[in-house]
């Protein structure tokens, strides 16, 4: 198993990129423009993040070299997608809110959330340790009539169906790669090898 950790500070919008994309995108700022030609004036960064690289990755080859001109295209698809995604909250969250001044007088008790914190390290357990979390129902068999009770049982044929071998279970515990991105980790653990 091979781990690094090669950080690459954010570049000013205004940074020339290493080969223009077009007479008219020269900068980081204009390729970010040119993705989202209608960004909100307060949405726009001063930097921009570059995407990982490590110097010491060898797997696109020795002595190739090295595609910036894609490593910054990465990087602005990458804060393209995150802005936009930013955008498209807001555009729900005040739709949300006319739709609620514009007239919904009913109520519904609204459900405990959990915070995105929590949400995030039982996903990460979860996507670990599968075997270490029982499932929730959101009813119990014993808040339900007996009618509800029979309704709710399922045949031997279903149990069967359900039950998975060892095999598959070892499969999904041991994979190849763990991708910890979307746990706050900016980090692919890669267990297998490749050439």
């Amino acid at each position: 198993m091979f781990m690094a950790s090669c950080y690459w500070p954010p570049a000013p919008l205004d940074a020339p990129l290493s080969m223009p994309w077009s007479d008219n995108i020269t900068t980081f700022g204009e390729a970010l423009l040119s993705r989202l030609p209608n960004l909100p004036a307060d949405m726009v960064p001063a930097t921009i993040p570059i995407a990982d690289r490590c110097w010491c990755d060898f797997s696109g080859g020795l002595f190739e070299p090295f595609n910036t001109t894609l490593w910054e295209l990465k990087s602005v698809e990458k804060l393209a997608e995150e802005l936009g995604q930013k955008i498209a909250v807001g555009r729900n969250v005040t739709e949300g809110s006319e739709s609620f001044e514009a007239g919904s007088t009913t109520s519904s008790p609204s459900a405990p959330t959990e915070s995105p914190i929590s949400t995030k390290w039982s996903d990460m357990f979860d996507a670990v340790w599968p075997f270490s979390t029982m499932p929730q129902s959101n009813s119990s068999a014993s808040d339900l009539s007996p009618e509800q009770a029979i309704g709710t049982q399922t045949s031997p044929e279903d149990k069967r169906s359900r039950i998975s071998t060892p095999s598959q279970n070892a499969e999904s515990l041991l994979r190849r790669e763990y991708d910890l991105r979307p746990y706050g980790f900016d980090m692919v653990v890669d267990l297998g090898w490749s050439r």
